[in-house]
């Protein structure tokens, strides 16, 4: 009789255990996590916990509880957020509803400013093709340098498709930058340039964009493509400029404020990279840079005595 007793304690205290532990809902776990990863910074592991949370069995009610609970109700950190992920599946599943477009159009302008800032084109495309809310011109150039980080040509494809059916195509073609800091006076294809960004080259040249388009020191896309260090830019710096090369109004004899071509900055550096890496007991990656840099000014200096 003891033991019987013994036994149905044992089956009645893993009943509450079990009961306990299955009770912690997905939301909490996801709640907790995302507001760990937040606190760390971890950008990746944010991505990861929405993307993973967002596909699973959770109930579009359930995710928006859940997400409205790690933002506290700060809907515009929130919507920065979830465009910087740039799914519509995912902004489908926090509103609750099977298009975009059921949103409201205040709502909906205030993720459209979100998405452009965040450069997330594909967030923007859905908003002004399904929804019919579209930015301002001086939306989009105060924004050229997140749109100019996009590099999948499908995305950009799409949103030049659409920025073109709202006749705002001309922003990205000649319209000037005078509202940062810098107040450099750059326009769309200077930002492509400091990123050499092929893909967003291709789309500029076929709808007929200048290269000579020059900034507030006199620089022009070609200046801007020899000098940009950012990570990723020197193994597509000859390509970019070889594609800008092809366009007719090409001029590379054009002198920057500093009375400097494009091929005298190339030859400029190539010498300095040279020297320096005569002092780094010849370091790889200050080699690699001199292989590229001899090519522009191969390429440059070819077309400068042309």
């Amino acid at each position: 009789m003891i033991r019987l007793r013994k036994f149905f304690i044992f089956v009645l205290f893993a009943y509450i255990s079990f009961s306990r532990v299955s009770s912690v809902s997905p939301v909490k776990v996801f709640v907790k996590q995302f507001d760990a990863a937040i606190l760390a910074n971890d950008f990746d592991k944010q991505r990861d916990i929405l993307l993973n949370f967002s596909i699973s069995d959770i109930s579009d009610l359930k995710f928006k509880k859940g997400l409205d609970k790690v933002f506290k109700s700060d809907r515009d950190r929130l919507f920065k957020t979830l465009v910087s992920v740039d799914d519509s599946k995912i902004l489908k599943k926090y509103f609750s509803v099977r298009k975009i477009s059921r949103i409201g159009k205040k709502l909906l302008l205030l993720l459209l400013k979100n998405s452009i800032e965040a450069g997330s084109l594909r967030i923007s495309k859905d908003i002004i093709n399904k929804c019919k809310v579209y930015p301002t011109s001086k939306m989009l150039v105060e924004n050229f340098n997140s749109i100019a980080r996009e590099t999948n040509l499908k995305k950009i494809k799409d949103f030049v498709a659409a920025i073109k059916s709202i006749d705002l195509l001309n922003s990205l073609l000649d319209e000037r930058d005078v509202f940062g800091k810098e107040n450099y006076y750059k326009a769309f294809i200077h930002y492509v340039a400091k990123y050499c960004n092929i893909n967003w080259l291709k789309i500029l040249l076929n709808e007929g964009v200048s290269v000579k388009l020059e900034d507030r020191r006199k620089n022009t896309p070609f200046h801007l493509a020899v000098t940009t260090s950012l990570p990723g830019t020197l193994d597509s710096k000859v390509r970019f400029i070889n594609l800008m090369i092809k366009k007719r109004d090409v001029d590379l004899l054009y002198k920057n404020r500093d009375n400097k071509t494009a091929f005298d900055l190339a030859e400029e550096y190539l010498e300095k990279l040279k020297k320096l890496y005569k002092s780094s007991s010849g370091n790889k990656s200050i080699k690699k840079k001199i292989v590229v840099y001899a090519e522009l000014v191969k390429i440059l200096g070819k077309l400068q005595r042309d």
